[in-house]
C-alpha cells in the first residue's frame, strides 16, 4: 500500500499535544511495515469505497483515503 502525509494532515499534527504525536508517529510505523498490524484496527469506514480508519489510541483514531 503507497502512503503520503498530505499538507493537511501535518497542520493538524502539529497541533496535537507531544504524547499524541509520538502515538501517531507509532502508528504510522506500524502502518508502513504492517498496514494489517492488530492494534491499528484498520478498516474500511462503512459505506465508503476508498475511506479507512485506523486507531491511534482508544481515544483517537485517524481516516485514510
Amino acid at each position: 500500500m503507497i502512503s503520503r502525509i498530505s499538507p493537511r494532515f501535518l497542520e493538524a499534527f502539529r497541533g496535537l499535544n507531544p504524547v499524541i504525536q509520538r502515538k501517531v508517529q507509532r502508528a504510522y510505523e506500524l502502518f508502513e511495515n504492517d498496514p494489517r498490524h492488530g492494534s491499528l484496527n484498520f478498516s474500511r469506514i462503512q459505506g465508503s469505497r476508498n475511506l479507512y480508519s485506523a486507531r491511534i489510541d482508544d481515544n483517537f483514531r485517524v481516516w485514510v483515503s
